[in-house]
């Protein structure tokens, strides 16, 4: 059974002056279709550069990762922004929503860089809004959405090419506590009824609770709380 996502002993290390600095050790683990994993950690741990390894934005030193069964190891620019667009969805610390266009065209903009059928975008962003609460703002533009309100686009714009994998970068940085638990158990919801693998990068502790696994970041390494 292919897997949305395996990572397989991965290293990275970064160059100060004449030394090199490790940040990731020897990290290796899986996800299955369904999950919704967690990894926290401290500040300058690794976390986002391990999120960034398996976005495919960043190249590892050693070990390899596999999105949905392909390998992004040896792939060039090009070919990893199609794994981008077309395997991963990005959930981001703020929406990074367009000012100049409504929730609906936020993601009919990511299905139309993937050349979906124009009919078939306007339907599947309309489900997607709907599933997230927003069938009656999918109108309205960015500067008339509250806080959570542009989160819940951002969540429904990962899902719109309906990737294997949804990477969130520590999603309810700028939400309050009542927003934050809302969009967490949003994804979860999204994660579990679209049978996807998902991965929150977080600090929140209380937002743990949502999550089928939990991996902390120590000493360069990823371990699985038991």
């Amino acid at each position: 059974m292919t897997l949305p996502l395996e990572v397989k002993q991965i290293n990275k290390r970064f160059k100060d002056g004449e030394t090199y600095i490790d940040v990731l050790k020897t990290i290796d683990f899986k996800i299955k279709k369904g999950e919704f994993v967690a990894i926290v950690g401290p500040s300058g741990s690794g976390k986002s550069t391990l999120l960034s390894i398996i976005g495919a934005l960043l190249s590892t030193d050693e070990g390899n990762v596999l999105i949905n069964g392909k390998s992004v190891k040896n792939l060039d620019e090009s070919q990893r922004s199609e794994v981008r667009l077309n395997d991963i969805g990005f959930i981001f610390q703020t929406a990074e929503l367009l000012p100049y266009l409504h929730a609906e065209d936020q993601l009919d903009l990511v299905a139309k860089l993937n050349n979906m059928d124009k009919k078939e975008r306007k339907e599947r962003a309309k489900a997607l809004l709907t599933d997230v609460g927003l069938e009656k703002r999918r109108k309205h533009y960015p500067h008339q959405l509250s806080g959570g309100e542009k989160q819940r686009v951002a969540v429904a714009r990962a899902f719109m090419n309906d990737p294997a994998l949804i990477l969130a970068d520590e999603p309810t940085a700028s939400l309050d506590e009542d927003r934050s638990h809302e969009i967490v158990s949003l994804i979860k919801q999204e994660v579990k009824a679209k049978d996807k693998a998902a991965i929150m990068v977080t600090h929140d502790e209380s937002l743990l609770t949502y999550c089928d696994r939990v991996f902390r970041m120590k000493d360069h390494h990823l371990i699985e709380d038991k």
